[in-house]
């Protein structure tokens, strides 16, 4: 195409995300962008679908769908929020996407910068008031390269530019601010190529790396493999399980964003170090920011320590010191299956040690998931309810079919699919609010995808849930979500229980700001947009009030609600 073929520069900015292959342009609609919404306009009347453009009512929801987007498919969505103001309002959710390695093109209008002379010049009070030296700057930590359009004719390789830096490794969301008198101008003379050129760096580990790390993983007594997040891809969820059988190595899921390693695969040892970590002899840190805490436990001072990972220094991180004998820089996937050939090919191996090791960790394996049925089961005559009882229930329910997005301390990890890819936890930015929004954007991707949230009361608040139940309805997503309330926030009245056990909160059994009164009546959101909310109070409802959630899910395409009155945990 030509680009005397667009009337405006925003008609020449959708067609190129429509070439570099962007399907759904998520927007919290501004007057700053009108001309982008004209240009969604003439693309309809020409019969061109994508990219879809999609209104969210909130900034919060615009950037969890996004990232629920990628996680089903890979791609980036482009995202479009309303000046500095819904810039700050996607500020969280952002750091959710930088911190999670997650690609997000993100787009922000521009308060007009003439006063007058131009048709887009200002024309609104808030125009003085919503102008600022520097929109992008409460973002910028977060955000891997920003940039302010200043000249048409750049369009097509600032679009490029972002598309690339986004997808290359580490991953992460990139900020494109767009004045609107530039949206509203003709194109200039620029190449308008239908693909990109630019060809993304690869990250293949060194050879003499995995040699080392594989002479070290033969010689270990005690391997110990610890990771958060390297289920984010999940091929290399079946190298890691190929390397734990080739090594004995022991492997623990802490703080698990993904399904890393199934639960029923035996070298699979639970979800925290401090058992296994003081006899290991080497530790690997596989894609995981924070293998242990410090300030509680160590590895022993004579144990080898290996740290793996895209960017295995977390180099945006302020301030994190773990020791690492090796660190290899590279691909997880990629490394782990070069260990792995690298071990079975050493003739240093020591086949029956392996055989000894895995049994006992096949032995431990089998123990663990016992203690969690076992636990779950006690808590089924509880009044509250048990969240771990809860959590069993629904594991048992869903079946490995459905794809799960847990943002609770509920007990969730030891019943959830056991499948790589279909189970997602907050990421470690904290941010609460993530799970409602992600599932959507999940189903988005991924229509004929069965999803589930499991979330707290507090988050389930967080997470903007009118504009995500009517996003839902109005685009015909329908998923389930569990809330479990127990009517506060639980971890800040933990957490100061931990820190004062003696203080007057802890004594009293009153926690300030942590009550947040009578919220019984949760599931009654979901019925102004159409779907379906039901609250359970009793164990023996639990089951029935599933199985008619399950229902109105699947069989009526309809998104429904339990509240689940709970225990704190």
């Amino acid at each position: 195409m030509h680009n005397s073929d667009y009337e405006t520069l925003a008609d020449a900015l959708l067609e190129l995300l429509a070439q570099r292959g962007v399907e759904f342009f998520l927007a919290n609609p501004g007057t700053d962008f009108v001309s982008v919404i004209d240009g969604f306009a003439k693309r309809e009347n020409k019969g061109l679908m994508h990219p879809k453009p999609l209104a969210v009512a909130h900034e919060t929801a615009v950037m969890t769908m996004a990232h629920g987007y990628y996680l089903a498919t890979g791609k980036p969505a482009a995202v479009m929020v309303h000046v500095g103001i819904g810039t700050a309002n996607a500020l969280a959710p952002l750091m959710a996407a930088s911190r999670a390695n997650v690609p997000v093109i993100f787009m922000a209008g521009r308060t007009p910068v003439t006063q007058s002379g131009h048709p887009a010049s200002r024309s609104s009070y808030i125009h003085w008031g919503q102008d600022v030296y520097d929109q992008t700057a409460p973002i910028r930590e977060w955000v891997k390269w920003d940039y302010e359009l200043k000249r048409p004719e750049d369009l097509a390789s600032v679009i490029d530019r972002a598309v690339s830096v986004a997808m290359a490794e580490p991953k992460g969301p990139v900020c494109l601010t767009l004045p609107r008198e530039i949206l509203y101008d003709p194109p200039a003379e620029m190449d308008m190529t239908p693909a990109s050129r630019l060809e993304l760096p690869t990250q293949p580990p060194d050879p003499d790396q995995i040699a080392q790390a594989a002479q070290w993983l033969v010689q270990a007594g005690k391997p110990l493999i610890i990771t958060s997040s390297v289920g984010r891809n999940p091929e290399a969820v079946g190298e890691l399980a190929a390397l734990a059988k080739a090594c004995g190595a022991g492997v623990v899921s802490f703080n698990a964003e993904y399904l890393n390693l199934p639960r029923s695969h035996p070298c699979f040892q639970g979800f925290r170090p401090d058992p296994l970590l003081p006899e290991a002899d080497l530790v690997i840190a596989l894609e995981c920011p924070a293998p242990w805490y410090p300030n509680t436990i160590r590895p022993d001072a004579g144990s080898k320590l290996i740290h793996i990972g895209i960017d295995p220094l977390y180099t945006r991180v302020p301030i994190r010191q773990f020791p690492s004998d090796l660190t290899i820089q590279a691909d997880p996937a990629r490394s782990l299956k070069a260990l792995t050939s690298a071990v079975q090919a050493s003739p240093d191996l020591d086949r029956g040690a392996v055989g000894k090791r895995l049994e006992a960790l096949a032995a431990n394996n089998l123990k663990l998931n016992a203690a969690w049925s076992a636990m779950a089961e006690q808590g089924a005559a509880a009044s509250p309810l048990s969240p771990m009882w809860i959590s069993s229930v629904i594991g048992q329910m869903v079946g490995s079919d459905w794809v799960l997005f847990n943002e609770y301390d509920n007990a969730m990890p030891p019943f959830a699919p056991d499948r790589p890819g279909q189970y997602f936890c907050v990421p470690q930015a904290g941010f609460l609010g993530w799970s409602h929004g992600a599932a959507l954007g999940y189903k988005l991707g991924r229509p004929e995808s069965k999803v589930i949230v499991t979330v707290g009361d507090g988050s389930y608040l967080f997470g903007a849930p009118s504009p995500c139940h009517l996003f839902s309805h109005t685009n015909n997503l329908p998923i389930l979500t569990v809330i479990y309330n127990n009517s506060g926030y639980n971890a800040v009245r933990r957490a100061t229980q931990m820190i004062h056990p003696d203080g007057a909160a802890a004594k009293s059994g009153q926690i300030p700001l942590t009550d947040l009164g009578d919220i019984s009546n949760l599931h009654r959101l979901v019925e102004a947009f159409g779907g379906y909310g039901e609250m359970v109070d009793r164990a023996k409802d639990l089951t029935p009030a599933l199985d008619r959630a399950l229902d109105e899910v699947v069989n009526k395409s309809r998104q429904a609600v339990l509240n689940v009155i709970t225990a704190q945990r």
